[in-house]
């Protein structure tokens, strides 16, 4: 059965594909089972791969080693578990090398409609929560070192903001896993807000307050503005102006104290050489990183320091 009135592509491809993309954000519900997820989810999508001509171009073939080679670069430690999800991570991007344009496109739609829609439901459910009305029972969950409200449709960690609500990150761990997906699906359909689902996915980073999706929001829209203007020079001016605008205001409405210059602006500011909101990592990060540098220790710059160490040494949050 078609799933798209043009292509060829199976109901079962499609799902499992959606299914290793939504465990790959490890959302709650696939915290405890994401590798089994990757595993049932790989089968039709192998399936599909074998029954499918290979005609990827030089620049294909290149560009799908490169991605490959960062896929197994990135993974932590060389470990069973570690390898297989690469391996099933590159044959399912394998998958898309090889569709044609017209499937990749409908492919997009059908993942940012999908997307959007449990982004929606979520963003109901949480904007009910926020004005006192409870839909349904919330527990706790520990999640790693992590402890959330959940929701069932979404997740809340208790914030200190100035503001008595939490930032919406809907089923996944953070905010900032939330504001980078939604980016990403924003880029790849080109800032179209004439789809209704492109304003769920903005309206999901607006609310996130996620730095780096304001940052990656904004970064995204910047260069599809100006690759679609042509270089057009009034634009441009245009996109700086609102923007230096919105920060002007933030900074100086109710002087600096609100929420968008105390959890978003404020944390760009440069001190001491460095972003305010760079604070990702320990101080011990800092001080090895530095040692490795001066060591012109090479080999641990570029592959990382062992499992041993990393876990012995306290590198994460400040």
């Amino acid at each position: 059965m078609k799933l798209f009135p043009n292509t060829d592509l199976p109901k079962s491809y499609v799902i499992s594909l959606f299914l290793i993309l939504l465990a790959s954000l490890r959302p709650w519900f696939f915290y405890d089972i994401r590798q089994l997820v990757f595993v049932f989810a790989i089968f039709p999508i192998i399936f599909f791969v074998l029954h499918r001509p290979i005609k990827l171009s030089n620049a294909e073939k290149s560009s799908y080693a490169f991605f490959c080679i960062m896929i197994f670069f990135l993974r932590p430690e060389l470990a069973l578990t570690t390898v297989s999800a690469a391996l099933i991570e590159c044959i399912a991007l394998y998958s898309i090398f090889v569709l044609s344009e017209e499937e990749k496109k409908n492919l997009l739609r059908v993942f940012s409609i999908v997307f959007s829609s449990l982004l929606a439901i979520s963003m109901v459910f949480w904007l009910a929560n926020i004005i006192g009305f409870r839909l349904l029972p919330s527990n706790t969950i520990v999640l790693g070192d992590r402890i959330f409200e959940n929701h069932y449709f979404f997740v809340l960690q208790r914030t200190t903001g100035i503001l008595p609500i939490d930032f919406f990150q809907a089923f996944l761990l953070e905010p900032g896993h939330l504001g980078f997906i939604a980016s990403m699906f924003l880029f790849a359909n080109n800032f179209d807000f004439r789809k209704k689902y492109n304003w769920i996915f903005a309206l999901s980073i607006i609310t996130s307050f996620s730095l780096a999706g304001y940052l990656l929001f904004g970064i995204g829209f910047l260069l599809t503005r100006i690759e679609a203007s042509k270089a057009n020079i009034a634009k441009i001016i245009g996109l700086l102006i609102a923007l230096f605008s919105i920060v002007s205001v933030s900074s100086s409405y109710n002087n600096g104290d609100n929420l968008l210059n105390n959890e978003i602006l404020s944390r760009l500011i440069i001190e001491d050489g460095r972003i305010v909101g760079d604070n990702r990592v320990s101080l011990a990060v800092d001080n090895r990183l530095e040692e490795i540098i001066n060591n012109n220790d090479y080999n641990t710059l570029f592959w990382g320091v062992s499992k041993r160490e990393f876990e012995g040494e306290d590198y994460g949050e400040r």
